[in-house]
C-alpha cells in the first residue's frame, strides 16, 4: 500500500470522527448521568481535546492490527464501520455488531476468531480499562470459545458487560529460570498453584512458592496476599523426610530402624519390646534423657541416625493376691492404688456378705483407707476375711433439768420404754416426752428405727456407711453428705470436725459399674474386677503383662472368641462368667531387610503391610522418582499383596529394581465408526493427533478430537490430559 493511499485513508478516518464526535459527546453524558457520576473534566470542551482523540483513535486501529495480526488498515465509513481482516482471503467471515454505550458498532469476524480477541479489541477501541465479558442475549459468552463453536451468526448483536472486580490475573511461574505465565483466579490458593506446577512440570518434591524471596503461605489464596497481576513468583524446592533412619541401643547391640516422623516414642518401644523379646517395663533415652511415650519423632525434633538407649525399670502395676474366706482361697487381681475398702466391697458382694467385715494379713486388721501400695502388700498375699459382730447396745445420754445421764440400751429398745426408765430414775409422775434436736420422738420407735447411733471421734466415714447400709438394707452404692457435701470415705469424725448432733444425708450412687469374672489360664481360675466399660482388649493387656505372655492372645466365652474391641457391657458378659485365655501362634511385625544399590537397611512391617505400601515408603527414604518394583529371590514381587499373604519371613532381603516407565501407549481412533489404533508418545499433542488422523483419512475439514463427548485442547498433551492406554478419542468434524 503506497503513501498517497494511506494518506488518503488517515483523511477519510479524520473527517469521520469529527463528524461522529459531537454524538460521542452526548452518548457519553447520558451515560454520566444515568450512572450518577461527577461531570468529566473538560474531556469534549475544545477542539484541541477533539483533535487528541482522533490521534489517540488512530494509535489505536494500529494496535488493534499488531493485536489481532491483521496486514489492513482498520477501513472505516460512514456508517462507522470498522473491519477485523485475516491473512487468509479464503477463510469465511461475516458482519456482527458490538454494542458499547448504547452505541453499536460494526465489525468483521472469522469463524476461528475466539471471543477474547473481540474483547481486547474493544478494550483497546474504547479504553475500558475495567474486565469486560460479551454477551448474547443476556448470555456471557465464554472467552475462549471461537465464533464458529458458540454459533454466532451473521448479524448478531453482542452486548459489552463492564464488571467491578478482577477475578483472574495472570502471573508468571519462574521454574530453572525458565518463566511460564498462567491465569489464576483470585481465590486460587498458594497450594493449588503448587499442585498445578507440580503436575506440569512432573516435581515429586516438596515446593515452595517465593515472591521477592519470601515464601507465600499455601493456604493463603492471590487475593488474601494482594498478589498483583505480572508478579513473578519463583519455584524453591525443599527437602522434607518423612521417614527417618534411627539406630537403637539394648545391651551395648545396634539395629537401625526406619520410623515415620508422626511415630510416637510408645509405638517405638512396642517395637523394639517385639524385637527384642523384652518383658519388662523400659523406657527410651536420648543423651540420657527420659523420652515422653506420648510424643512423635517429629515434635521431639529427632535427626536422622540419632542413638536411643534401651532402659529397663521395674515397675508392676498389677499383683495378684488371695482372699481366704472360710477356709476357701481366691485369687484376685487388683491394682496398687487399689484400697482395703475397695476389695472389702467386691468380697461382700462375691460372697453375699451382709455383716461388717475386715481383712487382715498376719492377724493384722488393714485400715480400710490404704491402697496396696501404701501398705506395700506384696504379690501372692493371703488376706483373710473377719466378719465383726454389730454393736447391739449403745449409750445415750439424756437431759433432765440440765443433769446428764448416760444410760445404755439396747437397739431393740422403745422410747416408751426409756420413758418408763427416766421416770422412774427421776421420780416423775407428769407425762413426759423425749426429743432429739427439738423433735418429739415417737414412744412406739425403737432405737434401731429411728436410727439413732453413737459414733466415736476415731470412726470413719466409711464405716458409718457401712452401718447405714446394713440398717437400711440398702444394696447400692452411697456416700453421706453434710450440708451437701459429700464426705470423704476414709476421713474420721474427728479429722471432718463434725460436731456432736449434726445431719448426715444419704445420698444414692448409680448402679455399680464393676463386676467379678474369672479367668481361666493354663487351668488357673483366678478372679478379677473389671469395669462394665472395659474392652476385651484391656483385660488382654492385663493377662498378658501379669503372666509375662509374648504370644498374640484372645479370650473364649463358651469356646467362641471375643471380639477385642467390644466392651464388657455390649458383649453383656455376667458376673462370674468364666473366660478362658486361649494363645495364638501369630507374628503380627516383622523385621524384613531392603536392598537399594547395595546398601541395606532393617525396616519393621506389619504382616498387613502390601508391597506397595513398601515401595512407596522406599521411594520416599532414597527420593527415587523412576518406578521402582520389589524383588523377592529374583522374583518381582506383587504390589497388591500383603506380606501375610506373600508368605514373607522375618529376616528376609527384598531388593529394590528400578524400572523404565513406559513412555508410549496405544490409543483407538474412531472416524466415522472406523476404529484405528495408533501407537503415540505421552509426550504428543492432540494437535499432532489431529494431523496424523487428517492426512491418514485425507480430512479436508477442520477436526476436534473428543473422549467421552468432551472436546479435548489441542496444545496438551496425552500425558497433561491423563489419556490411558487403549483408550477411544472420537473425531469430531467442525462444519463450516
Amino acid at each position: 500500500m503506497n503513501n498517497e493511499n494511506v494518506n488518503e485513508i488517515q483523511d477519510n478516518q479524520e473527517q469521520e470522527y469529527q463528524v461522529d464526535f459531537d454524538q460521542i459527546q452526548q452518548n457519553i453524558q447520558e451515560e454520566i448521568n444515568n450512572r450518577g457520576l461527577s461531570q468529566p473534566q473538560q474531556i469534549f470542551n475544545d477542539r484541541k481535546n477533539t483533535t487528541d482523540l482522533i490521534q489517540k483513535s488512530q494509535k489505536q486501529q494500529i494496535q488493534c492490527q499488531e493485536l489481532l495480526k491483521f496486514d489492513d488498515q482498520i477501513q472505516p465509513n460512514i456508517e462507522n464501520h470498522k473491519t477485523i481482516k485475516n491473512h487468509d482471503e479464503q477463510e469465511q467471515s461475516f458482519e456482527i455488531i458490538i454494542n458499547y454505550l448504547h452505541k453499536n458498532i460494526t465489525i468483521l469476524v472469522y469463524f476461528n476468531t475466539v471471543v477474547q480477541e473481540i474483547i481486547n479489541v474493544v478494550k483497546q477501541l474504547y479504553q475500558v480499562n475495567e474486565n469486560i465479558n460479551l454477551k448474547l442475549d443476556d448470555q456471557i459468552l465464554p472467552n475462549n470459545q471461537t465464533i464458529k463453536q458458540l454459533q454466532i451468526k451473521t448479524g448478531s448483536l453482542l452486548t459489552v458487560d463492564i464488571f467491578e472486580q478482577e477475578q483472574s490475573i495472570e502471573i508468571t511461574i519462574n521454574y530453572l529460570n525458565q518463566n511460564t505465565p498462567i491465569l489464576v483466579d483470585l481465590d486460587t490458593t498458594v497450594q493449588e498453584i503448587i499442585d498445578t506446577i507440580a503436575e506440569l512440570y512432573q516435581i515429586n518434591e516438596k515446593i515452595n512458592l517465593k515472591l521477592d524471596d519470601q515464601i507465600l503461605p499455601n493456604n493463603q489464596t492471590i487475593k488474601q496476599l494482594q498478589i498483583k497481576t505480572g508478579s513473578l513468583l519463583t519455584v524453591d524446592i525443599f527437602e522434607q523426610e518423612q521417614s527417618i533412619e534411627i539406630t537403637i541401643n539394648y545391651l551395648n547391640q545396634n539395629t537401625p530402624i526406619l520410623v515415620d516422623l508422626d511415630t510416637t516414642v510408645q509405638e517405638i518401644i512396642d517395637l523394639v519390646k517385639q524385637l527384642y523379646e523384652i518383658n519388662e517395663n523400659i523406657n527410651l533415652k536420648l543423651d540420657d534423657q527420659i523420652l515422653p511415650n506420648n510424643q512423635t519423632i517429629k515434635q521431639l525434633q529427632f535427626k536422622k541416625g540419632q542413638l536411643l538407649t534401651v532402659d529397663i525399670f521395674e515397675q508392676e502395676q498389677i499383683i495378684q493376691i488371695t482372699i481366704n474366706y472360710l477356709h476357701q482361697n481366691t485369687p484376685i487381681l487388683v491394682n496398687l492404688d487399689t484400697t482395703v475398702q475397695e476389695i472389702i466391697d467386691t468380697i461382700a458382694e462375691l460372697y453375699q456378705i451382709n455383716e461388717n467385715i475386715n481383712l487382715k494379713l498376719d492377724d493384722q486388721i488393714l485400715p480400710n483407707n490404704q491402697t496396696i501400695k501404701q501398705l506395700q502388700i506384696k504379690k501372692g498375699s493371703l488376706l483373710t476375711v473377719d466378719i465383726f459382730e454389730q454393736e447391739q447396745s449403745i449409750e445415750i445420754t439424756i437431759n433432765y433439768l440440765h443433769q446428764y445421764t448416760p444410760i445404755l440400751v439396747n437397739l431393740d429398745t422403745t422410747v416408751q420404754e426409756i420413758i418408763d426408765t427416766i421416770a422412774e430414775l427421776y421420780q416423775i409422775n407428769e407425762k413426759i416426752n423425749l426429743k432429739l434436736d427439738d423433735q418429739i420422738l415417737p414412744n412406739n420407735q425403737t432405737i434401731k428405727q429411728l436410727q439413732i447411733k453413737t459414733v466415736d471421734l476415731d470412726t470413719t466415714v466409711q464405716e458409718i456407711i457401712n452401718l447405714v447400709k446394713q440398717l437400711y438394707e440398702i444394696n447400692e452404692n452411697i456416700n453421706l453428705k453434710l450440708e451437701d457435701q459429700i464426705l470423704p470415705n476414709n476421713k474420721t469424725i474427728k479429722q471432718l470436725k463434725i460436731k456432736k448432733g449434726s445431719f448426715l444425708t444419704t445420698h444414692i450412687l448409680e448402679f455399680k459399674q464393676i463386676i467379678i469374672l474369672f479367668l481361666n489360664y493354663r487351668e488357673n481360675n483366678i478372679m478379677i474386677e473389671v469395669n462394665l466399660d472395659t474392652t476385651v482388649q484391656e483385660i488382654i493387656d492385663t493377662i498378658a503383662e501379669l503372666y509375662q505372655i509374648n504370644e498374640n492372645i484372645t479370650l473364649k466365652l463358651d469356646d467362641q472368641i471375643l471380639p477385642n474391641n467390644q466392651t464388657i457391657k455390649q458383649l453383656q458378659i455376667k458376673k462370674g462368667s468364666l473366660l478362658k485365655v486361649d494363645i495364638l501362634e501369630q507374628e503380627q511385625i516383622i523385621q524384613i531387610i531392603i536392598d537399594y544399590l547395595h546398601q541395606y537397611t532393617p525396616i519393621l512391617v506389619n504382616l498387613d503391610t502390601t508391597v506397595q505400601e513398601i515401595i512407596d515408603t522406599i521411594a520416599e527414604l532414597y527420593q527415587i522418582n523412576e518406578n521402582i518394583t520389589l524383588k523377592l529371590d529374583d522374583q518381582i514381587l506383587p504390589n497388591n499383596q500383603t506380606i501375610k499373604q506373600l508368605q514373607i519371613k522375618k529376616g528376609s532381603l527384598l531388593t529394590v529394581d528400578i524400572f523404565e516407565q513406559e513412555q508410549s501407549i496405544e490409543i483407538t481412533i474412531n472416524y466415522l465408526h472406523q476404529y484405528t489404533p495408533i501407537l503415540v508418545n505421552l509426550d504428543t499433542t492432540v494437535q499432532e493427533i489431529i494431523d496424523t488422523i487428517t492426512d491418514l483419512y485425507q480430512i479436508n475439514e477442520n477436526i476436534n478430537l473428543k473422549l467421552d463427548d468432551s472436546i479435548l485442547p489441542n496444545n496438551f498433551t496425552l500425558r497433561q490430559l491423563q489419556i490411558q492406554n487403549a483408550q477411544i478419542l472420537l473425531v469430531f468434524q467442525i462444519r463450516q
